[in-house]
């Protein structure tokens, strides 16, 4: 029963450390993504004079505001996130074996019946406590890396978002100059097809002749 303790109480400590490598990877993300709503949002700076359009105007402000929000709140949880968390490490090999020759001297200075057993049980009961507190602290050291990471995460979606509407009506004139132009030439190229198709009617109509009497 104390073995199957040991185990689960190992079995937990090791996957709070895996969960910390895990958020450790994770957060790369995220900071990718700052990189970009950054970008972003210095390119919407830069082009915000040259829109002569009102309603694009207001709807870059609006992106603008939202994109630096996104980006202080979402820098400030990356810094919660992986800062200042102190991960607790079971004892190395060299304090397991310190203790476990002080177990051994204990119980044959008082002279215990089994000594084995009763060493090889204490022993136990001292990993079973030392896995249980590291998995403790760690596991709440995750759970608030993890609070963090889904608010930045959260964040950057939002500030991508602001920078999607951003960038695209920064170049507002610029894309309705092309649609118009591709309008104009659908309209040539309509009224082409439409003389075009005039002249043939025109051509193939039947000449009459006409006498006078």
């Amino acid at each position: 029963m104390i073995k199957d303790r040991v185990d689960l109480y190992k079995d937990m400590y090791k996957l709070e450390l895996d969960t910390r490598n895990t958020l450790n990877t994770e957060i790369t993300l995220p900071i990718a993504i700052i990189t970009v709503n950054f970008g972003a949002l210095v390119y919407s700076i830069g082009k915000i004079e040259l829109i002569t359009t009102i309603i694009p105007l207001i709807i870059v402000i609006i992106s603008i505001i939202v994109l630096l929000g996104s980006i202080c709140f979402s820098v400030g949880c990356i810094i919660k996130e992986y800062y200042n968390y102190e991960y607790s490490l079971v004892p190395n090999i060299k304090l397991m074996n310190d203790y476990y020759n002080e177990l051994c001297k204990h119980c044959n200075k008082n002279n215990n019946l089994d000594n084995t057993k009763k060493i090889d049980e204490l022993f136990q009961l001292y990993l079973i406590d030392a896995y249980g507190i590291a998995s403790e602290k760690n596991t709440s050291n995750n759970d608030n890396r993890a609070s963090f990471l889904h608010k930045a995460k959260t964040a950057v979606i939002a500030g991508l978002i602001a920078s999607a509407f951003a960038v695209s009506f920064c170049n507002y004139n610029i894309i309705s100059n092309v649609h118009n132009c591709f309008n104009k030439i659908s309209i040539s190229e309509g009224d082409k097809n439409g003389a075009r198709t005039a002249i043939t009617k025109t051509e193939k109509r039947p000449i009459t002749n006409t006498t006078t009497k």
